[in-house]
C-alpha cells in the first residue's frame, strides 16, 4: 500500500478489533483517539502482538519499539499516527 493516512490506519484498526469491541460493549463510533485498547481490555498482550503484525503486513511498515514508547502503541490515535508516519519516512 503506497499512500495511506492515519484515518485509513484507524479504519483498518477498528475493523480488526471490531468483534473485541462488541464483546466489551463498545461501538467503533465510541472509540476516540485517546482510547487505550489494552487498558480498556479490548485486546490482551497476545492480541496486541497479533495487531502489530497485521498492521505491519497491511501497511508494509516496520514498527520500531525503540522509536516509540510501547505504551503509545495501544492508544488508537498515537498508533494510527505513528504507522502513517512510518510510510512517510520510507518515502523520504
Amino acid at each position: 500500500m503506497n499512500h495511506f493516512s492515519a484515518g485509513m490506519v484507524r479504519e483498518f484498526l477498528l475493523d480488526f478489533v471490531e468483534e473485541r469491541l462488541m464483546v466489551c460493549g463498545i461501538s467503533a463510533a465510541e472509540v476516540n483517539d485517546d482510547f487505550d485498547l489494552l487498558v480498556s481490555g479490548v485486546i490482551d498482550s497476545l492480541a496486541f502482538l497479533e495487531m502489530t503484525v497485521v498492521l505491519q503486513e497491511q501497511f508494509e511498515v516496520e514498527l520500531d519499539f525503540d522509536e516509540i514508547d510501547p505504551v503509545q502503541l495501544s492508544i488508537v490515535g498515537s498508533l494510527c499516527h505513528y504507522v502513517s508516519s512510518l510510510k512517510l519516512k520510507g518515502l523520504a
